[in-house]
Formats: structure tokens, C-alpha cells, sequence
């Protein structure tokens, strides 16, 4: 990265999808990068030159196909290398098919050879989010009408947003509640209006504890499987040998635990169905921090 510190940034985001197209795709046309940024083909010229004098040993030029290609020595410098990082914006560009994707992104998806399961779109008012926004950048308060599963009629209820995160599935944010005067979780397609509040918050985002503190998440093969089965589980999670087998650890906040076990049917009883494949070897110490039934907005 340091080889272009003094790059541009829109010229290194075209430089950076110049070497992730070498990298995994093992060709770059100029044409390509042109139409994905919407620049001329001669600013796309001097971006080759660029990262040619830059990276010599990167990126050699097939004349009698016209397209760049990566040399045996090729070492990425802007891109990571992980696989991770292609699949990502593959996926982004897979599922947004409807959105206008930013240009940076510089995948277009051919739907006869790549695929996703259709994603649930829960609509968030745009007037919702820029409220939210607004009101986490400076602290303030908000009037809401959410829609809760808790009451046929949602009545006005006064919130402190403090942060956002995405469950998989759907997007939240972290409020303090004046109805449970506590902190809770917020889906952001469920707000029905929202309106500038500016009471003081009884409580800070230094007060939310479960946001601020974490723990650590043991998640283990399913001690029914055989062994050849957990190892091949083992290997879908990338988890890692211990002292006590398989493993995958990660740390989590504590108010998000619930998301995660739900995800992965770890909160399910014992008895749990045999699709659940993983479990959790620290259960007891994370069972607090599970949904509960009726407890939630």
C-alpha cells in the first residue's frame, strides 16, 4: 500500500480493481475499467503506466489479445489476496441487482454462471435512516412509531440511538428505550416515523454495558456426528484444534450473542435436530444472553 501513499484515492480505488481482476479473474481490459468508473480510456492509459512503474513485476501486456495479464511473480499490493474479499463484492453484486451499485465495486455479476438465494428486502423509509443518522452523529433524541410485535397499536415512544448493526438478515439500531427504559434493539424497517427529540438521555452509550463488553462464543461440532463428519464440519466453520478438539472461537458483544446463536441454532434445546451440526461447548455461560421468548420488540 505504501507504493501508492500518494496516490489519489479515486485513482488507487481504479488501481486496486485493476489488481483484484489480475489476481482472481487472471485478465484486465482497459474497456472494463473505463465502463466500471466512467472515465476516459486515456486516464485508464496512464493508471496501467502507473501501476506498472510501481509494480513491475505485477502485470504484463498480451498484445495479440489486447489485455493485461498477471506474471508468475505476481504479489498483490492493494488487494489482500484473500479469497474473502472477491467473494464479497461478488455477493454485493450478485444481491443488488436493483440497487445502483457503487463503481468501486467493479463486478457485474453473469447470472448464468453465478447465483444467490433471493434475500428478503425489508423496506427502510429513507427519511427513517437519515433521522437515525442524524440522531447517533449528535447525540440527540428521536420521537418514534415503531411497530412492534408487542401491541396491535404502536403509540409514540422516545428513543437515544446510539449505534447500528446488521443480524444477517436485517438492519437495527441500538436505542435507549423510554418505554422499558432499558436498552434494546430496533429493526430499521419497523419505524413507521420518526421526528427530532431533544430531551436529555437518562443514559449515555457508556452506559449500554452488553454494547461495550464482549465474550467469548466456543462453537464446537456436534458431539453425534462421527468423526469424520465433525472434521468435515471443522473445516466448513474453520475451526482449529485445542486441547479439547474443534473449535471455533470468536469474540462478540453481549448484545448481539442472541442474534448469533439464533443464527446457528444454538439456542435450541439439547435434543435439537440433527441439521444443527455445531453446538456450543460454553453454553451455560452464554444461555443469559439468549432470546427469550416474548421479550423482544
Amino acid at each position: 500500500m505504501e507504493v501508492f501513499a500518494d496516490v489519489a484515492f479515486a485513482q488507487r480505488q481504479r488501481l486496486h480493481f485493476i489488481e483484484t481482476l489480475a489476481l482472481w479473474d487472471g485478465t484486465v481490459q482497459r474497456e472494463r475499467v473505463s465502463a466500471s468508473f466512467g472515465v476516459a480510456p486515456t486516464q485508464v492509459t496512464r493508471d496501467f503506466t502507473t501501476y506498472r512503474d510501481r509494480c513491475p513485476d505485477n502485470l504484463t501486456y498480451n498484445n495479440r489479445l489486447k489485455i493485461y495479464q498477471p506474471t508468475a511473480q505476481f504479489q498483490p499490493v492493494l488487494a489482500t489476496g484473500d479469497p474473502e474479499e472477491y467473494l464479497a463484492l461478488l455477493k454485493a453484486g450478485i444481491q443488488a441487482k436493483t440497487v445502483k451499485q457503487l463503481p468501486s465495486l467493479g463486478l457485474h455479476p453473469d447470472l448464468a454462471r453465478h447465483a444467490s438465494l433471493p434475500v428478503p428486502r425489508a423496506r427502510v423509509l429513507p427519511e427513517v435512516l437519515r433521522q437515525l443518522l442524524f440522531a447517533i452523529q449528535r447525540a440527540h433524541g428521536l420521537e418514534v412509531v415503531y411497530l412492534s410485535m408487542e401491541t396491535a397499536k404502536p403509540r409514540p415512544r422516545i428513543l437515544w440511538p446510539h449505534a447500528l448493526f446488521f443480524s444477517s438478515e436485517w438492519w437495527y439500531v441500538r436505542a435507549y428505550d423510554s418505554k422499558h427504559m432499558a436498552f434494546r434493539d430496533f429493526a430499521l424497517h419497523r419505524f413507521d416515523e420518526t421526528r427530532a427529540h431533544h430531551a436529555i438521555s437518562p443514559a449515555t452509550a457508556d452506559d449500554d454495558k452488553e454494547w461495550n463488553s464482549t465474550v467469548e462464543v466456543i462453537v464446537v461440532p456436534d458431539a453425534r456426528l462421527m468423526a469424520a463428519q465433525q472434521s468435515l464440519v471443522a473445516r466448513d466453520f474453520g475451526m482449529a484444534r485445542d486441547a479439547q478438539g474443534w473449535a471455533w472461537k470468536a469474540q462478540i458483544k453481549k448484545c448481539l450473542v442472541g442474534y448469533f446463536a439464533a443464527q446457528y441454532w444454538l439456542d435450541v434445546q439439547l435434543n435439537r435436530p440433527r441439521r444443527t451440526r455445531v453446538s456450543l461447548r460454553n453454553r451455560s455461560d452464554l444461555e443469559r444472553y439468549f432470546f427469550r421468548a416474548g421479550a423482544g420488540d
